[in-house]
């Protein structure tokens, strides 16, 4: 099957629920140049690259899978309760704030996870496993939490991690939990799991 993309200069914009498919093609929406992108709530399903670039706040919903991820949002970057995310590569997030995971039912299960916040806080939780690159997670003027419910947290990047200002940083694992690298910084850090 082919991909979903769209031309340069368009303009989606849907109020409700926007359900893209695209089978083993990709998707590719809000990335061209002069296009204007905006969903009530969006639900995404390729068994390739899904990249998204919404005008405004991001709202995911439904079951979304995806081989690479990258959302990005001019807003922030939630989901509704009982969202499912299965994100098999590489994943990158980047709105004003970031909060998923965290609804009842939900089930975010990243591999590797970039994570940037321009002007809010980080709040992810992972059923999984999860290595998250610290090269790109930044919370603008808020907090870092972030955790997982499966084995092993692994944390790695040549860049220490960053909260602005007076924000903490709170790293969670039910297994392992590895720092690698440099990535504390002057933060504040508290870590739970065998580290």
């Amino acid at each position: 099957t082919g991909g979903v993309i769209n031309q340069a200069g368009a303009g989606i914009n849907v109020t409700g629920n926007a359900s893209i498919s695209a089978g083993a093609g990709s998707i590719g929406l809000g990335n061209q140049a002069g296009d204007t992108v905006n969903f009530g709530r969006i639900t995404f399903n390729s068994a390739g690259t899904v990249s998204i670039t919404e005008d405004s706040a991001t709202l995911l919903g439904g079951a979304n899978t995806a081989a690479t991820l990258n959302l990005i949002s001019a807003g922030t970057l939630t989901n509704q309760a009982g969202t499912t995310l299965n994100a098999s590569g590489v994943t990158t997030l980047n709105a004003t704030a970031v909060n998923i995971g965290g609804g009842g039912g939900d089930a975010m299960n990243f591999n590797t996870l970039s994570v940037t916040a321009t002007n809010g806080s980080i709040f992810v939780r992972d059923t999984n496993a999860l290595t998250v690159s610290l090269a790109q997670t930044l919370a603008g003027n808020g907090n870092i939490d972030i955790a997982n419910g499966g084995s092993a947290l692994a944390l790695n990047g040549t860049r220490p991690v960053s909260a602005n200002g007076s924000g903490s940083i709170t790293l969670s694992a039910t297994g392992v939990l590895t720092l690698n690298d440099s990535i504390l910084g002057d933060d504040i850090v508290s870590g739970s799991g065998n580290i």
